[in-house]
């Protein structure tokens, strides 16, 4: 459009930009959060501010409204902002973070972790937001903390851009319960800030997000992310399913155990059983990664 149209139809010029951040956000938001309420945010003295709908009004909705409502809608605000409805569903927002639209490397390998649920920037692009499946605890965060959380009880609204992070990689909305368990331990070195430290040493010369994302790029690629997000259908037995994903992340990371055992912490098939003890004071965990490796 060009910028005497601007000026000679703003409310068209406006129509405009608001349909092409609507077919930027379906194109990237996972379908599974469209069940979920939404309302619109604008810019107010250099902040999002979000719209909060009327008691006596029901909130938006993509599966009821219609595209041309939507973007109807749209004209007259900046954004569309989501509240969480669905069930063991959360967001996590890292905050100040990003510099020159590129979150910094301690921020990038925790990201990684979560590789293929869907992450995009915050609306002042200095942090980024990821939604997924999986239970965090009561954890609260304040001013000084580089992490905040907001989960399907919660009446906050978070406000979407569609200006996702790494725009290869599959957006869904994953189980990431494993990625969860790590994300704890980092927020439990410090009260109130978030130490990103390195994750413990190995002798493998491939870093854990690296061994994740190469998995992630394979030929097995949807097999290993199901069995990460702790999909194990399709096989006979858990057990089984354990084997299988110990077996590609053996490949991975270069026959590594100890790096092997870390990974599978992470992962969504991690279980309290995997260091239960057997006989000979064998725990499940090591038993089954003698199995692999001994193959």
């Amino acid at each position: 459009m060009s910028v005497l149209a601007e000026k000679t139809h703003p409310e068209w010029a406006a129509a405009v930009r608001a349909t092409e951040y609507l077919v930027a956000l379906s194109k990237n938001l996972p379908r599974q959060l469209y069940p979920c309420e939404f309302t619109r945010w604008i810019w107010l003295f250099g902040k999002p501010a979000i719209l909060v709908p009327e008691p006596s009004k029901s909130t938006l909705s993509i599966d009821r409204a219609s595209f041309i409502d939507a973007a109807y809608l749209m004209a007259q605000a900046d954004g569309l902002a989501i509240r969480i409805t669905l069930p063991q569903t959360i967001c996590i927002k890292f905050l100040d973070c990003v510099r020159n639209s590129k979150p910094n490397l301690e921020t990038r390998n925790l990201l990684n972790l979560f590789a293929g649920n869907y992450i995009e920037f915050t609306s002042d692009r200095t942090g980024v937001q990821l939604f997924c499946k999986g239970i965090f605890p009561n954890i609260f965060s304040d001013e000084k903390c580089l992490i905040s959380l907001v989960r399907p009880d919660s009446d906050r609204y978070i406000c979407l851009t569609g200006d996702v992070y790494q725009k290869s990689i599959d957006r869904h909305l994953w189980y990431a319960q494993g990625a969860i368990n790590e994300l704890l331990k980092r927020i439990r070195s410090e009260k109130t800030s978030i130490k990103l430290g390195a994750s413990p040493m190995s002798q493998s010369t491939v870093s854990d997000p690296c061994v994740i994302l190469k998995a992630l790029k394979s030929k097995n690629k949807t097999k290993f992310k199901r069995l990460w997000n702790g999909d194990h259908s399709g096989y006979t037995s858990v057990v089984e399913a354990d084997l299988a994903l110990i077996g590609i992340l053996k490949y991975w990371t270069d026959g590594d155990r100890v790096q092997t055992d870390r990974l599978y912490r992470m992962s969504g098939m991690y279980r309290d059983s995997w260091d239960n003890r057997m006989v000979k004071d064998i725990s499940y965990g090591q038993a089954t990664l003698n199995y692999v490796f001994s193959t």
